[in-house]
């Protein structure tokens, strides 16, 4: 396994997730966060419940064949937990949606 670093859009190094390792928590990028506005709609669905506010706590990643992202978000001032497959193909897939 390898550990890479990157540098954001900010010029701060931003840590990578160990391959085949989820990394730790941290402060989710801009990019990140439009990933997961894009299944805002769906993640209402899977909680059954019309999300009004959807603030992102955090991010840790997966690199795999792609990239997995769980997202530490309130919904609604709820805690949850969302996880994305990012494919190498660049879309991405809701795996799943839980309450931690």
């Amino acid at each position: 396994t390898t550990t890479t670093r990157s540098e954001s859009s900010q010029g701060q190094e931003r840590k990578m997730a160990t391959t085949g390792a989820f990394g730790d928590f941290r402060k989710a990028e801009e990019d990140e966060v439009k990933i997961l506005m894009k299944f805002k709609d769906d993640i209402s669905k899977k909680l059954e419940a019309e999300i009004k506010t959807l603030e992102v706590k955090g991010v840790k990643t997966q690199v795999v064949a792609g990239t997995n992202y769980i997202f530490h978000v309130e919904a609604d001032a709820q805690p949850v937990h969302v996880k994305i497959w990012g494919k190498l193909d660049q879309t991405h897939e809701l795996t799943s949606v839980t309450k931690p």
